[in-house]
């Protein structure tokens, strides 16, 4: 193992150091052993360690720490429980089989961590790296090392186990967002050397630290697009346009729209055989009685194309919009919108022709297209799914709705 610098006179082998981690979970380890982690039992035991470490620069008040461990609200004298729990703090750190030391320092009605323990943090390294790869003397190839030590440190959300602690949420928002700059800031110099493959792993991991964050779909989609991955696009896409709409609520950013234009102009290669093309086309879906879902930016396409096709023809088009609300006309809550738009979806897919079309085009509306239909046999066809779907699925806490719209198609 290597050594670690403390001051300009001293030295420490690694293996001597105490390394503790807080992204991710709480654990102290010496050498190669984890000697303590957070399993849940002696919460604030752990959360006064926790916040001490935290603010291992500082002398922590009693105040303070009364504060975060909230020993004001059901104690009566919550300095007499503060010194009890940190008689166990230093119970538990010295039980656990760590070296000797005076863990915890007490002066002047303050607690503070001992800092002449040789310990690395890993909050603090990957502080340090950030900071070290903001420099602007730096090179490109060596903020690229940085930002990627950075990322590499970084394992998910700080505290978790505590995240609701009232101290714990402003640190979670300010490394989070840390570790986002750091991903972004990782990527803007990966387009100018090109090397996509490895953003692909970080965004992977940004997105299991943060499955919510559209940017970091949009870089990896980017990224596989980049190396003609566009399987592995569609994928990505479809992952969090269905994570948007079901979780979330909202509809894909334009950027998002835009990159699955590209990879459906790009999905398929250059095949010289008319044969292979055929079978391609007529092989069989996983619902051939049924409509066609599709996402939305194909929707839009093939109803673009269909419009433009039925200026020559003659042939009539209508749009039929189903809404689901609760019974204020407002969004039902999250598990009553995602079942009745399931239900919908199974309703819709049953009711249609073969060759109708219909995706969803909001996280709480299914639009559908029906060709060669003129305006009151597209009500009849609204109402036949409405019936179809109060037989089987009806509830009084959710209602749905729907309106029809003969399209324009004259020249």
């Amino acid at each position: 193992m290597g050594e670690v610098v403390l001051d300009k006179e001293n030295t420490v082998n690694e293996d001597e150091m105490l390394h503790i981690e807080l992204f991710g979970g709480f654990s102290i380890s010496y050498g190669d052993k984890v000697y303590l982690k957070d399993n849940g039992s002696s919460k604030k035991v752990i959360n006064i360690l926790q916040y001490l470490i935290i603010n291992k620069n500082n002398k922590v008040t009693y105040d303070n720490l009364v504060y975060a461990t909230k020993l004001d609200k059901d104690n009566k004298n919550p300095n007499a429980v503060l010194k009890n729990l940190i008689y166990r703090a230093r119970t538990l750190l010295k039980d656990s089989g760590f070296p000797e030391y005076e863990y915890i320092l007490q002066a002047s009605g303050t607690y503070s961590w001992n800092n002449n323990i040789p310990c690395v943090v890993d909050v603090e390294i990957f502080q340090d790296y950030c900071k070290k790869a903001q420099n602007k003397d730096k090179t490109d190839e060596e903020k690229l090392e940085l930002y990627n030590k950075a990322i590499e440190i970084y394992g998910g959300k700080l505290l978790p186990k505590h995240s609701v602690e009232l101290w714990i949420v402003p640190l979670t928002t300010y490394y989070d967002s840390m570790f986002s700059q750091c991903v972004k800031e990782y990527y803007e110099l990966v387009k100018k050397n090109g090397d996509y493959s490895s953003m692909i792993h970080i965004c992977a991991k940004a997105i299991e630290i943060d499955p919510y964050d559209e940017k970091n779909y949009i870089m990896l989609i980017e990224c596989y697009c980049k190396h003609e991955k566009y399987k592995d696009a569609l994928t990505a896409y479809e992952k969090i346009t269905d994570l948007l709409y079901e979780e979330l609520g909202v509809k894909p950013s334009e950027e998002l729209i835009e990159l699955y234009k590209e990879i459906m102009s790009n999905l398929n290669q250059v095949e010289k055989n008319l044969v292979v093309i055929d079978g391609e086309i007529r092989e069989e879906k996983e619902e051939p009685n049924g409509a066609f879902y599709c996402p939305y930016g194909l929707f839009k396409s093939i109803a673009q194309y269909t419009m433009c096709m039925f200026e020559r023809t003659g042939q009539s088009l209508c749009m039929v919009l189903f809404t689901v609300t609760d019974t204020n006309g407002s969004m039902p809550t999250k598990k009553k919108r995602l079942i009745t738009m399931n239900n919908l979806k199974d309703t819709i897919n049953i009711s249609l022709r073969r060759g109708d079309l219909f995706s969803r085009y909001s996280a709480t509306q299914y639009i559908v297209m029906l060709v060669s239909a003129d305006y009151e046999n597209s009500c009849k066809v609204g109402q036949r799914i409405m019936d179809k779907y109060n037989s089987k699925f009806f509830v009084r806490t959710t209602k749905i709705t729907y309106k029809v719209k003969v399209m324009n198609i004259d020249k």
